[in-house]
């Protein structure tokens, strides 16, 4: 009888632990504030002055408040150097900017939904639809 004990017994061992791993894989921190998708499509760092982080990201959101509130916490500021997001809304047609920083094609201009910067002096910028006027179309 102790013997069927002692396996009822490491059956529910084997178990709680199964169960332990499968929810510590499965477990996430907290679920994101964002209801959009914010996808990294490129990020370039300017080490000599004027130092500068450049990131291009996709989203699907239009919401400006969502855009914003992502772009603030997006990369990580350290008083002396200046912080550009560009934010587009169409995957295919976001640059990646990780070799060509600021100068990237104009072809992805209309796609451009917001750019979010912040300065060394600590002042924000935010302007939605920066390239409005350019046509979609072969630009280079």
């Amino acid at each position: 009888m102790s013997k069927k004990i002692n396996n009822i017994v490491q059956i529910i061992i084997a178990l709680v632990v199964g169960c332990i791993i499968v929810s510590i894989a499965t477990w996430s921190p907290s679920p994101s504030p964002f209801k959009s998708t914010f996808e990294v499509k490129g990020f370039y760092y300017r080490k000599t002055p004027p130092q500068y982080n450049v990131a291009s990201y996709y989203t699907n959101s239009t919401d400006k408040e969502e855009i914003l509130k992502y772009a603030k916490q997006a990369l990580p500021w350290n008083g002396q150097e200046t912080i550009i997001i560009f934010f587009f809304n169409d995957r295919s047609n976001t640059p990646d900017v990780t070799i060509s920083g600021v100068n990237w094609p104009k072809k992805y201009e209309p796609y451009c939904i917001a750019i979010y910067s912040k300065m060394p002096n600590g002042s924000e910028s935010f302007q939605e639809y920066p390239f409005k006027n350019t046509p979609k179309g072969d630009l280079k």
